[in-house]
């Protein structure tokens, strides 16, 4: 397996101001809307490590936090999905460099289940094709906005890289909005009679009264 992470590592020069200025951090924090407990990755090398590469832009780069890998292929399947539905506008993804970086990748959204022979079948929302170098997350894929709205599950489909035997991830990142749901208890008046009883209670007393 060809390992490109030595030669494929982000520029730090410019990190010495805030993180939120950093490329644009808080436009990319809708990782912090992703139900980290619910995360699926199907063919991953190591369990729970799709959690690891949805981390802040600040430290998308970072050598000493762990990275996503296939295992038995190239390919993954990622379901990612969110605590509150969102939108997403644009995808950034950072590949390890020297073959291991995918090249492709494919979205659907909203399916409950997906496994490898569904998605071999299934027609995608959207498809890119991404560059093998992309140094600092300088380089993100928009969507296609108005199919990306209200968002609970989003799959990734990683089916090629550029040549290696398996695939390496270091970061994936998602820019959009999401809105907080406020759940409000809803009160209902239940009718404490029979409604038969109700309606002979009202025509009675609708009724004229005689006197004695």
């Amino acid at each position: 397996m060809a390992d490109g992470r030595h030669g494929h590592t982000c520029s730090h020069a410019h990190h010495d101001h805030d993180h939120d200025e950093d490329g644009g951090g808080e436009a990319w924090a809708l990782f912090e809307q992703v139900n980290t407990e619910a995360l699926i990755c199907l063919n991953e090398a190591d369990p729970d490590s799709l959690k690891h590469v949805l981390r802040p832009w600040y430290k998308r780069c970072d050598p000493s936090l762990p990275t996503l890998k296939s295992d038995a292929d190239e390919q993954l399947l990622m379901c990612i999905p969110f605590v509150s539905p969102v939108k997403i506008k644009s995808i950034c993804i950072i590949g390890a460099g020297g073959g291991v970086s995918p090249s492709h990748m494919k979205a659907y959204i909203n399916d409950e289940v997906l496994d490898f022979s569904s998605v071999a079948s299934k027609r995608p929302i959207q498809e890119w094709d991404l560059i093998e170098n992309n140094i600092d997350g300088m380089v993100d894929y928009p969507t296609k906005y108005t199919r990306f709205q209200n968002v609970s599950k989003l799959w990734l489909f990683v089916d090629t890289n550029f040549g290696a035997d398996l695939t390496e991830i270091m970061y994936i990142g998602l820019k959009g909005e999401y809105t907080k749901y406020k759940r409000e208890a809803v009160n209902t008046v239940y009718e404490s009679r029979p409604l038969k009883a109700s309606e002979d209670v009202k025509n009675t007393s609708n009724m004229p009264s005689m006197g004695m």
